[in-house]
């Protein structure tokens, strides 16, 4: 069964708008798929995780507690990102178009030894495909 990682960015307590339509697309991918999806949120330490995203269906959330994702870069997320992929065994990440997700996700790509697409806009199966 195939496993998709998502990077959510929480502003508020609340998954961003870009956030929002990654999740967007887990789920329509993993009822496509027939796969599943998790969740992944940053905090810095003494941060609180986001509860508010248990509720999209994810089959796990992931969270990662460092000094160093009180400002996230594209070097230390995309590492990271990376690494939680791997220990789920995950065969694809999302993030949201933000300059983040965007300056990440190549990172975690190359790391992964994944192909990367950006600003997907839909997911659809042709033929069951």
């Amino acid at each position: 069964m195939p496993k998709l990682l998502v990077l959510t960015e929480i502003h508020n307590g609340q998954p961003d708008p870009a956030s929002r339509a990654a999740i967007k697309f887990a789920q329509e991918w993993s009822a496509l798929a027939g796969g599943s999806f998790s969740l992944l949120q940053f905090i810095a330490p003494g941060g609180t995780p986001s509860n508010s995203i248990a509720s999209f269906g994810a089959d796990k959330l992931l969270v990662m507690e460092s000094s160093v994702f009180e400002h996230p870069s594209g070097e230390c997320g995309g590492h990271a990102v990376a690494h939680a992929a791997k220990s789920i065994g995950a065969d694809c990440v999302a993030a949201g178009s933000t300059s983040l997700g965007k300056e990440l996700l190549p990172r975690v790509a190359v790391e992964l030894g994944i192909p990367m697409l950006s600003d997907v806009l839909a997911v659809s199966a042709d033929d069951g495909e």
